[in-house]
């Protein structure tokens, strides 16, 4: 029995070892962070490694799409740029 609850143990400790939000920019860079802020035409974000760290921000423009933490995607496809 106690195998049992240690193998439950470890799933549910490595699902959070790789929850975070993905930001994939245009030239194929992944960035692991979590996405603080969503605006017009910004995206505020912490890097994932240090989340007490400072707020870095990307131009929607150069973002392809953030795949987040619960499995939702969403691509940012713009004409120009």
């Amino acid at each position: 029995m106690k195998k049992i609850y240690l193998i439950a143990a470890a799933l549910v400790c490595s699902h959070a070892l790789f929850a975070q939000d993905i930001i994939i920019l245009k030239d194929g860079e992944e960035i692991k962070a979590k996405v603080q802020e969503i605006g017009l035409d910004n995206v505020k974000y912490k890097k994932y490694e240090n989340q007490a760290g400072p707020t870095y921000t990307l131009m929607k423009f150069d973002i392809f799409m953030i795949k987040y933490e619960n499995g939702a995607k969403v691509k940012y496809q713009y004409p120009f740029k």
